[in-house]
């Protein structure tokens, strides 16, 4: 077999530069303003940042388009470098705001569907006729099961909102369901309760409170969507836990 030479070697190294410098550079959609890496940056974003820096400018945003593009792009190459190094799984505060955002938008998904039926929002009204009501408050001493420590619940009278926010909703629906007064100590969500007085309030009129009950109709959604989302993420996940933690 006959030795390669070096200007053989250098033919063909020059020819394979020439096919990659032959090949074509990504196209960017329609709606891209840029690709970094790839990696698109919408017009849409642009758009955005051109909004919002002409709100905070007297002469608007002319001429700031390639700056503001600009920015974009270094913002995307900052982004890919952290993921590079990890950061999104190291960093306790950025997972914290990538779950949020990830949280927020499924909420946001929700908010876009068809409004709640004026059925759907009367049933949860007279479900929760509490939750409505002018003046519903309770005072409370609570004790957890397990011995652990207990929600630290003032000795005071509380709107039955608040008791819902340190108690959680079991808990709290037990303790509108008694009637005015005084309650024997009894066992609700986990808590052992003892409800040393309790008011019903004045209840209030569909009409008065539709659109606070829309509200909550709305939010309950966005928790139930948010339930079901990570539900599926958990079906598709492998996860495994230390026996002694499980």
């Amino acid at each position: 077999m006959k030795p390669i030479g070096l200007a053989a070697i250098g033919l063909g190294l020059g020819l394979v530069a020439f096919d990659v410098a032959r090949e074509p550079a990504p196209r960017l959609g329609a709606d891209e303003a840029a690709l970094v890496d790839g990696r698109p940056i919408a017009r849409a974003e642009l758009a955005a940042a051109r909004a919002a820096a002409a709100g905070e400018r007297r002469d608007g945003a002319a001429g700031l388009s390639g700056h503001l593009l600009d920015r974009l792009i270094d913002e995307e190459l900052l982004v890919a470098h952290a993921e590079a190094l990890g950061l999104h799984r190291r960093d306790p505060q950025l997972r914290a705001l990538l779950g949020q955002a990830a949280l927020e938008l499924v909420r946001a998904r929700a908010a876009g569907e068809p409004p709640p039926s004026e059925r759907e929002l009367r049933a949860a009204w007279a479900a929760t006729p509490w939750r409505w009501a002018t003046g519903a408050r309770a005072r409370v001493a609570v004790r957890r099961l397990d011995g652990a420590a207990a929600p630290a619940v003032p000795d005071a009278e509380l709107p039955l909102s608040s008791l819902r926010t340190l108690l959680g909703g079991p808990a709290t629906e037990a303790i509108a369901a008694l009637p005015d007064g005084a309650a024997a100590p009894f066992v609700a969500g986990g808590l052992e309760l003892t409800v040393l007085d309790k008011k019903s309030g004045a209840p209030r009129p569909f009409e008065e409170v539709r659109a606070e009950v829309a509200a909550e109709v709305l939010r309950q959604r966005g928790d139930q969507r948010l339930r079901e989302f990570l539900a599926g993420l958990r079906a598709r996940a492998t996860i495994r836990v230390a026996a002694d933690l499980k």
